[in-house]
């Protein structure tokens, strides 16, 4: 009732004010508030499971020994194909570049150095961990 009487008084052409007129805008205020927040929370929500669903799938797809997780130092996970032939990785430590290499000069070196040691590979991983070569100061 009182908002009705304010509204009467306004009609008349005169400035009316009520607590409760005050109270209605702060209540739309936190109305705006709560809906922008529950946006942000619902968009939180969404990322978070978006992230989890990719780190099951990913975790699951390694288990099945489809794909091949490398931790590379300084660097975050990367993932290949296990169907990939065999290769080996050169790390550039100034870009983060990864690059796959094949040599079977190292495939033989490795085999003959675990040969002489009584050995047989059965699986290796090879990382070197390089920076693009510098010209030196006599080559001008």
């Amino acid at each position: 009732q009182v908002l009705d009487v304010a509204d009467q008084i306004t009609a008349l052409g005169f400035q009316a004010w009520s607590p409760q007129s005050f109270v209605e805008g702060i209540s739309s205020f936190y109305l705006v508030l709560q809906v922008a927040f529950g946006s942000m929370g619902a968009i939180a929500l969404l990322v978070a499971a978006i992230g989890i669903a990719n780190t099951m799938t990913m975790a699951i797809l390694e288990r099945r020994g489809v794909i091949h997780r490398h931790s590379f130092e300084g660097a975050p996970a990367r993932y290949e194909t296990a169907d990939d032939k065999h290769h080996d990785h050169i790390i550039d430590i100034d870009t983060g570049a990864v690059i796959e290499f094949r040599s079977a000069k190292i495939e033989e070196l490795q085999a003959k150095i675990a040969a002489e040691l009584g050995f047989e590979v059965v699986h290796h991983r090879l990382e070197l961990y390089c920076r693009k070569a510098r010209p030196k100061p006599d080559e001008g």
